[in-house]
This record gives C-alpha cells, structure tokens and sequence, in this order.
C-alpha cells in the first residue's frame, strides 16, 4: 500500500484527476490540500498556489497512474510520487483492496 501524491497548481486539473482515478478504481480516499509552492531560481523565490493530491492505492497501481498521467497531460505534467504506507488499520486495508481495480 502506498500513499500517492500528485501536485498542480491548475485546481481544475487536480479535480479531474481525482474524478478519472476514482473512475478506474486506481485511488481511494483522496484528499486535496491547498498550499503555496515556494521555488527559488537564481537567487529569486517564487510562490504560486498549488494542489496537492494525497490519497491511497496498491503499489502494483503506481505505474498505471503514472501513465495516465503521462497520457492525458503531456503539456503540464503534475508532479507525483508516492511513499510507503507502513501501517494501516485492517480494516481499511481490506477496503483498500476492495475498492481498487485488481492487479
């Protein structure tokens, strides 16, 4: 299990990936965070606003989203990446399995 995050800074953009994602049953539980995205460049910072989607998946569904990603936003590519998931109550890993396409 991992935690999937994906950033933008186009809020609609963040929107219709969750909607597509949840679609192919490839994410469960997404959360968005709106934050501000600091960058500096030659001694210059930049903020801008930024979407951060985090929500949780198989690791065997990565690969799938990354494509995705890759398909449907070759001109503004967000951001993702995940991290392990640990622990998880069995509960929700039960779901978690339930609710994702099968692999």
């Amino acid at each position: 299990m991992i935690l999937l995050h994906i950033g933008t800074h186009d809020e609609n953009q963040c929107n219709e990936i969750i909607d597509f994602l949840e679609d192919e049953k490839l994410i469960v539980d997404a959360l968005i965070i709106e934050t501000v995205r600091r960058t500096r460049k030659a001694g210059e910072t930049k903020k801008s606003p930024y979407f951060l989607i985090l929500a949780k998946t198989k690791a065997l569904l990565f690969n799938s989203v990354d494509q995705l990603m890759i398909d449907n936003y070759p001109d503004n590519l967000p951001s993702i990446y995940s991290t392990p998931i640990v622990n998880m109550d069995w509960d929700q890993t039960k779901d978690l399995r339930e609710m994702t396409a099968k692999v």
